[in-house]
This record gives structure tokens, C-alpha cells and sequence, in this order.
């Protein structure tokens, strides 16, 4: 049985409508907190191609927008090394 971070990464690679949803419910399932800690552990699993976009999604999934503009707000400058 894999863990359920390798279902998330593989979740990330298909990207279909409902993959987002379990995306969302894999991080609020987890109590993930950190976007770029989550990318990293995914990148460390052998996803070395997913997008941080696709996983940023996710969060909003899982804590909302409001949430999500909090993040961008405190790490603006973090963010531009991913994009």
C-alpha cells in the first residue's frame, strides 16, 4: 500500500476536476499547513514535475480563498521561486 502522499502527487499529475477536490481533502486530511513543505516532500517522492500551481489549488481546496490570499500576501517574495 503507498502512502497517501504518493496518492497526492499522483493526484497532482492528472489534474482532473475531482482530483483537485482530493487534493483539497488529502492536505486538510494530513493538516498540511505549508505549501512549499508539502512541495518539497512531494519533489523528495520522485514528483520532480508537478505544479505548485495545481498544489496551491489544493490549499484553497482545503482552507478556502480566503486563506489562499493570506499565503500570497505573507510570501510574495518566496513565491517567485517557484514561478
Amino acid at each position: 500500500m503507498v502512502p497517501i502522499e504518493y496518492v497526492l502527487g499522483m493526484k497532482m499529475i492528472s489534474i482532473r476536476e475531482q482530483d483537485l477536490k482530493d487534493i483539497g481533502a488529502i492536505i486538510k486530511y494530513k493538516d498540511f499547513h505549508s505549501p512549499f513543505k508539502t512541495f518539497e516532500d512531494l519533489r523528495k517522492l520522485g514528483f520532480d514535475t508537478i505544479d505548485f500551481s495545481v498544489l496551491l489549488e489544493g490549499f484553497s481546496h482545503a482552507y478556502g480563498m480566503e486563506w489562499l490570499e493570506e499565503f500570497f500576501k505573507e510570501n510574495q517574495e518566496k513565491l517567485k521561486g517557484y514561478y
